[in-house]
């Protein structure tokens, strides 16, 4: 059987998270399995991988929260190191709880897989956004600190009208909120820095 390559992703993300229902991740060269966060520290999955094993297991468990409740148990878990805060920021942006991250440089909102690699993204604006309230599709200003809904960003100028209207049409579609704290009680993730399961 030929498959494409998104089949082919999705197999793995369905073995993957079957991996972790067994007891975590396997590395194969110590034998050792690791939960996902420390897999990730160990390289043998990648940020992407683990945010898509955590939305798959939550979907299939039916799981969904509201906005705020996720982006509070994410500032919860970063300030217990349990996640980083970039990890968190990443989440945020899958759930569609972040449009992105305005460059003024630029004049432009970018991603925030692109605002990490730029540096934009510092470790006060990251608390500054977990501690925030939630809004749906978030665009954040880093020069004024400010969290804007993408109402308010398009009238900013921070989004032009092409923009906006995309964000504002893909705000309809719903996807699961990750709630990290039912991945905690679930094993998937601790809330305190072990390093590998057994």
């Amino acid at each position: 059987v030929v498959w494409d390559d998104k089949l082919e992703r999705d197999y793995a993300i369905h073995l993957l998270g079957a991996q972790v229902e067994e007891g975590g991740i396997l590395d194969v060269t110590s034998g050792k399995r690791y939960d996902l966060e420390a897999a990730l520290d160990k390289g043998l999955i990648d940020e992407e991988t683990v945010l898509e094993v955590l939305a798959l297991q939550l979907q299939e468990d039916g799981l969904k929260e509201k906005e705020n409740a996720t982006v509070s148990v994410l500032n919860i878990s970063v300030n217990k190191g349990s996640i980083s805060s970039k990890v968190a920021l990443q989440i945020m942006e899958k759930q569609n709880l972040l449009g992105g991250f305005y460059d003024a440089a630029v004049g432009k909102t970018i991603s925030v897989c692109d605002a990490l690699e730029t540096g934009l993204i510092t470790d006060d604006i990251s608390r500054s956004v977990l501690s925030s309230e939630a809004i749906r599709k978030a665009i954040i200003d880093p020069e004024r600190k400010r969290v804007l809904s993408v109402n308010d960003a398009h009238q900013s100028g921070m989004l032009d009208d092409e923009e906006a209207e995309r964000m504002l049409h893909s705000q309809q579609d719903e996807r699961e909120d990750i709630m990290v704290s039912d991945l905690a009680k679930r094993g998937q993730i601790s809330l305190r820095s072990d390093e590998a399961t057994q």
